[in-house]
């Protein structure tokens, strides 16, 4: 059900795009949320907009390693101001686990609720096509699903609650 909700909102968000190719504002940049590392794209059309991200991180200790792969997926609403631009927005947040320890390889995944609002400063009112933005999150997760052969393992993700995030984008 999840990835059908996934895969919906990029469906809905590139025709958006498309549809309104003539008002659309598009850039790529970094964003963290917490100390999770995303690649994004964002695009934006009038008040509305969308945002896809893929991150990485990983964490290794002896005989033990985690490697997490992200990924994210939310629609924005703008609301015009001088100088900044706030925003409100909602979507998912995914992650695929691999876990690694005492010769064993479990894998997993779990998808998530975020709801998001913040502040965008764009730079382009002086010539330069970079915006920086922040903002706080909320997020709801399930449990990570871990399985390896035999097994399945429900692990308690530590991230649902209020967060932050912030990042630097380019825009074309």
């Amino acid at each position: 059900m999840s990835k059908v909700l996934l895969v919906g909102t990029l469906i809905i968000t590139l025709a958006v795009s498309i549809s309104c190719f003539a008002q659309v504002n598009i850039g790529v940049g970094i964003k963290f949320i917490r100390e999770a590392p995303f690649l994004a794209v964002n695009t934006v059309w009038g008040g509305f907009g969308a945002e896809a991200g893929i991150g990485m991180t990983s964490y290794g200790y002896l005989g033990y390693n985690m490697s997490l792969l992200w990924y994210l997926v939310n629609g924005k609403a703008y609301f015009s101001m001088p100088l900044l631009r706030p925003y409100l927005g909602a979507g998912v947040v995914g992650v695929n686990a691999t876990v690694s320890a005492l010769g064993q390889t479990a894998s997993g995944s779990a998808m998530g609720v975020d709801v998001l609002a913040g502040l965008e400063f764009p730079f382009d009112t002086y010539g330069i096509p970079l915006t920086v933005f922040g903002g706080l999150d909320w997020l709801m997760f399930g449990n990570l699903t871990l399985s390896y052969p035999g097994q399945t393992i429900e692990v308690p993700i530590d991230i649902s609650g209020m967060s932050f995030h912030l990042g630097a984008r380019v825009d074309f």
